[in-house]
């Protein structure tokens, strides 16, 4: 009897292990994985995968799926049904759906891709082109991102250009009959330093040989005056301009802002200094000079309030005259508030006819423009890019 006892009692807690472990696998196999599924939440396109599947004890996500995308939208993340973030640190305990989270994207001006230059000044603007000086062919292979708006009469631009249009920056870029301005090789340079292949880069010259700073006044009694004053072969430059060049240049500058945004402004003017200007009498070329880098601030404050910018926002450079003369220029400094305007050294910028005399020890040779435009544009990649 105890003996049959005691085989009853074997069997039944052999009977009762094999229930213990059937009930345990069960419920092992009712915990064994926890499976999370990727709702693309009106996206285009799946996550990819959809579902990620976890065992414990691994409670988290080592990767999450590659986003969805959707067309309008940036993906910031997933949220679960609490809107609270899923990531890679979120402890599992169940199956759970989360959905993507989208983000508008916000539209990109398409003006702050095209960045455009106001430059003026007299002949060293314009571009010298000396006795049997001829712009190269490497002058005028131009990145068509470089643009010219032509700014003189019609008529009287290079290459049949209308006046308030824009064209691939092939020099000349001022008048008819003209050499090769700095503005060239500073346009084709800044493209050279910007990192952004989308932005391209335009300039507006308006400049008169021999032109003293009065010709640039927003005054344009002053500037008309200064003109009628002058010999004729300056009254036919300054005509393209209605003999007033300051006009011109902010007209131009209003056309270019509805498709770009101004940038900066480049400057070589200083050979003529100012000419004093009382009652209507203008006097010589230079005969105010104290007072050109005063005559020189009002024109860029003038341009930035009649173009609606904020004062003192943009850089503005002034180049040296040949052979590193600072004569007036070093006024641009003491003019301008601190970090605005800046001097642009023409050290070693070679001249067209260094050993001659009278003008032609003025201006700049071919090369000499193309290393003046290469410094304007370093120093404004410098203070931008």
């Amino acid at each position: 009897m105890k003996k049959f006892a005691f085989i009853s009692m074997i069997i039944v807690f052999f009977v009762y292990n094999l229930l213990c472990a059937a009930c345990s696998e069960t419920e092992t196999a009712d915990k064994s994985s926890f499976t999370v599924t990727f709702d693309k939440n009106g996206g285009d396109t799946e996550a990819n995968p959809q579902t990620i599947t976890i065992t414990p004890p691994v409670k988290t996500i080592d990767t999450l799926p590659e986003p969805p995308t959707r067309s309008g939208y940036d993906f910031s993340g997933w949220l679960n049904s609490d809107n609270k973030v899923f990531d890679e640190t979120t402890v599992i305990n169940g199956n759970i759906t989360v959905k993507a989270a989208w983000l508008e994207e916000t539209a990109v001006d398409p003006r702050n891709k095209f960045h455009i230059y106001l430059c003026f000044g007299q002949s060293n603007m314009v571009g010298y082109l000396g006795s049997g000086d001829a712009i190269s062919g490497a002058d005028r292979n131009v990145p068509e991102r470089f643009k010219v708006m032509a700014a003189a009469n019609n008529g009287q631009n290079p290459l049949s250009r209308q006046m308030g249009q824009w064209y691939t920056a092939v020099p000349p870029l001022v008048r008819n009959g003209t050499g090769l301005s700095p503005a060239s090789y500073f346009g084709s340079t800044l493209l050279e330093g910007i990192s952004d292949p989308e932005i391209n880069v335009g300039v507006i010259v308006v400049a008169v040989d021999g032109a003293a700073i009065n010709g640039f006044s927003k005054d344009q009694t002053e500037a008309n005056a200064y003109f009628a004053a002058q010999q004729s072969w300056m009254k036919n430059q300054s005509a393209a301009y209605n003999d007033y060049p300051y006009g011109r240049l902010a007209d131009m500058a209003k056309i270019a802002q509805e498709t770009g945004v101004i940038k900066g402004i480049i400057m070589h003017q200083g050979e003529s200094g100012k000419a004093s200007y009382n009652n209507g009498v203008i006097g010589s070329n230079g005969s105010d000079n104290a007072n050109w880098g005063k005559a020189v601030r009002e024109i860029y404050d003038n341009l930035l309030e009649d173009l609606s910018l904020a004062p003192a926002s943009i850089p503005f450079l002034a180049g040296q005259q040949v052979g590193n003369n600072n004569a007036h220029i070093g006024a641009v400094s003491s003019s301008f508030p601190s970090g605005i305007a800046y001097v642009i050294s023409s050290d070693g910028c070679s001249a067209w006819n260094p050993g001659g005399n009278g003008n032609d020890t003025i201006h700049f040779s071919l090369e000499g423009y193309r290393e003046l435009g290469r410094r304007y544009a370093q120093k404004m990649i410098e203070l931008l890019y």
